[in-house]
């Protein structure tokens, strides 16, 4: 799967979920700035960015997904003007109306597979965490979101968190709305306000420094060599929580020690456990035992400190997953891009008369280029097929080759978008010396518009056209006729500045729908907008076999247009060359 079908197939998911329940629709925003999923109260989603040629995985369209899940059944059931001024109570409050509100999903059965979908985001998320000192007061929200969720795989919890967070789940169930989840939270953050508050570690004062005994092989007790005696009563570098004799909260068996990667108590852990360490500096002291691992699920990891009000605290929202580079990098919303796609164009101060001749040479350019080669013929001289009536003299000659047969060669089909620029400088007006009149290049824009339209119908091309500026507009619909397309561009609307990055993404989107072999967009413009973004996005466009053509009229647009031409000026439009463009298949 690539990354613009799995845009595509989370924003029909998106709409789905929201009429299953019975919500408003929402707008999909993609981003390459958010680290999370996340949702406003007007019902704007925005996800992390995907490239459109990126290779995903069914993994990752899982997850996006639930994302969307996840945010919609925060539309649904989240009060967000209910909050805490405190960071970490607030984060608190995240945590537990997360876990509330998925409870509701899960509950109301909402898309059948809601529970798995669910699942592969948390343990997803868990994952990417990674080690944490489970142990410090910023990880307990997010300890919280992941105890809550019953389907998700088990943390480790500071020592005394476990019945806390039990209590604060049962609560969860009789939760009605989001005050209800704010209340929960402040429990939580009271119960953690009686837990001991972490004292800052002492500075070890600063001993007089002896002389080293010297040793016969010249080592001074460093790892490993028999010296431990020269520690004293010195605990090592890689003593833990334990007394310098070597004692713990542990047994003298290590049974509550950590047991590192295997959990099966036959190595000594990297915990509070006693044990001869391998550590740095050596003795009786504990150390770091032979198995490095992390805790098991739901094991302690010491004792639970207090929190501050304002402490710092984890992310507890679902992360999104980095599905290769943004797509072209910027925010990019179809429904916010184009909100007049389905609308017809307002009328411009400027009307423009589409019957201007644009030039039999520029059809025939547009028509040669785009034509799509099939072509038909008959093969004589064949022993089967229909009867060649031409060659039945021969039979006097003795051949028996008196037939032909029809060998059909099949043509390129193609799909054109014709993208129009139709911001402020297009209708800057000039003094035509020859006309003496004051002239805008968007005048002869629009006949050749309507002019390379009516060569790529005539080439069995499927074609349609669409404006931009600082949004795109709808011109005319894939099939429609050219003179429909003539009066649609009789009024262009000046659309302000030139955002072509998102014009080519936007066109670019519907080209990636098409089953055409060959799919090409036609840029006019005569400005530039966002260089590294509109250049990043054609090509992007032509990995995935998109050619995109730039007509720059008075400028050169090599610069983001690979395949390109240049007119130096409004009346060259009329008598164009596409000799040097060349098409992807």
């Amino acid at each position: 799967m690539k990354g613009h079908q799995l845009i595509e197939a989370v924003e029909v998911a998106a709409h789905k979920v929201c009429s299953a329940l019975g919500l408003k629709n929402v707008t999909v925003e993609w981003s390459p700035f958010v680290p999370t999923a996340a949702i406003n109260k007007n019902g704007r989603i925005i996800l992390k960015d995907v490239a459109a040629d990126a290779t995903v995985h069914k993994t990752m369209l899982e997850r996006y997904v639930g994302f969307v899940v996840h945010e919609l059944l925060h539309r649904k059931y989240t009060n967000f003007s209910v909050s805490d001024k405190r960071p970490y109570v607030d984060r608190l409050h995240n945590a537990i109306e997360d876990i509330w509100i998925e409870r509701q999903g899960i509950k109301s059965g909402l898309t059948g597979n809601i529970t798995a979908l669910l699942t592969v985001l948390i343990d997803g998320l868990v994952a990417e965490a990674g080690a944490l000192d489970w142990a410090d007061p910023a990880q307990y929200p997010f300890a919280l979101a992941v105890h809550g969720r019953r389907y998700a795989k088990r943390v480790p919890l500071a020592k005394g968190l476990g019945p806390i967070f039990d209590e604060a789940s049962i609560k969860i169930d009789s939760c009605l709305n989001s005050d209800d989840t704010l209340k929960v939270a402040l429990w939580v953050f009271n119960q953690l306000q009686s837990l001991p508050q972490e004292q800052p570690q002492e500075q070890p004062k600063e001993q007089p420094k002896e002389q080293p005994k010297k040793q016969p092989d010249g080592d001074k007790g460093q790892p490993g060599d028999e010296a431990g005696d020269e520690a004293g009563d010195e605990a090592g570098e890689g003593q833990d929580d334990g007394e310098a004799d070597g004692s713990s909260d542990a047994d003298a068996d290590g049974d509550d020690a950590d047991d590192g990667d295997d959990g099966d108590g036959d190595d000594d852990g990297a915990g509070e456990g006693e044990g001869e360490g391998e550590g740095e500096g050596e003795g009786d002291g504990a150390g770091d035992g032979d198995g490095e691992g992390q805790p098991g699920d739901g094991e302690a990891v010491g004792d639970a400190k207090r929190p501050a009000a304002d402490g710092p605290a984890h992310e507890v929202e679902p992360s999104c997953p980095d599905a290769g580079e943004a797509g072209g990098g910027g925010q990019y919303c179809r429904e916010r891009t184009a909100p007049r796609w389905d609308q017809p164009l307002e009328p411009g101060y400027k009307s423009f008369d589409t019957r201007s001749v644009a030039g039999g040479k520029l059809r025939y350019e547009v028509k040669t280029l785009f034509d799509n080669s099939a072509r038909s013929d008959w093969a004589v001289n064949r022993k089967a097929g229909s009867l060649n009536v031409r060659a039945l003299p021969s039979l006097a000659t003795g051949s028996d080759r008196v037939f032909k047969r029809r060998d059909e060669i099949d043509g390129v089909d193609s799909a054109v978008v014709i993208l129009l620029d139709a911001s402020n400088s297009m209708y800057e007006c000039e003094f035509n010396q020859v006309a003496k009149t004051n002239e805008c290049l968007m005048q002869h824009a629009v006949p050749t518009v309507v002019a390379i339209h009516q060569a790529v119908k005539a080439a069995g091309g499927e074609v349609m056209v669409a404006a931009f500026g600082r949004t795109v507009c709808k011109v005319s619909e894939w099939g429609a006729p050219t003179a429909k397309v003539a009066k649609a561009l009789e009024y262009v609307p000046d659309d302000g500045i030139t955002n072509d990055a998102r014009a080519i993404r936007f066109c670019g989107d519907l080209l990636l729908k098409r089953s055409e072999q060959r799919r090409i967009l036609f840029v006019l413009t005569d400005g530039d907008g966002d260089k590294e973004l509109a250049r990043a996005n054609v090509d992007t466009l032509e990995r995935l076999g998109i050619t995109v053509i730039g007509v720059g009229i008075g400028l050169d647009v090599s610069n983001v247009y690979p395949n390109n031409i240049r007119v130096n000026n409004a009346n060259a439009l009329a008598s164009a060359s596409f000799k040097q463009i060349k098409l992807a298949l």
